[in-house]
């Protein structure tokens, strides 16, 4: 797959696509897990994260890739990122830390 800098560009400026639902099932058969993502996590994750993902994706490193599938008509791309660090990734997007200011 060419991955170039337009494709790379265009990957994190379109991030995460907006979706009518509120969770996204990951269902694993070999291990019979599913993970339930909330999609709105998922999305601030990738705002967060995104071009580190776009980086690891373009190297092949730290279990990241790029994925294609093709539909037919359309043909989806997208990055494979590990299921335990988008756990984590969904965890610190959605996680707010304030510092006390003294008066």
């Amino acid at each position: 797959m060419d991955n170039g800098p337009k494709a790379v560009e265009t990957a994190v400026h379109n991030g995460c696509k907006a979706l009518d639902c509120d969770y996204i099932a990951y269902a694993v058969e070999p291990t019979q897990t599913c993970h339930l993502f909330p999609h709105q996590g998922i999305r601030s994750a990738w705002r967060k994260h995104g071009a580190t993902w776009v980086r690891n994706a373009n190297e092949r490193t730290n279990g990241f890739r790029w994925t294609e599938a093709d539909n037919g008509d359309y043909l989806s791309i997208s990055i494979a990122v590990p299921t335990w660090l988008l756990h984590e990734a969904i965890t610190d997007a959605m996680t707010i830390r304030w510092v006390e200011v003294a008066a």
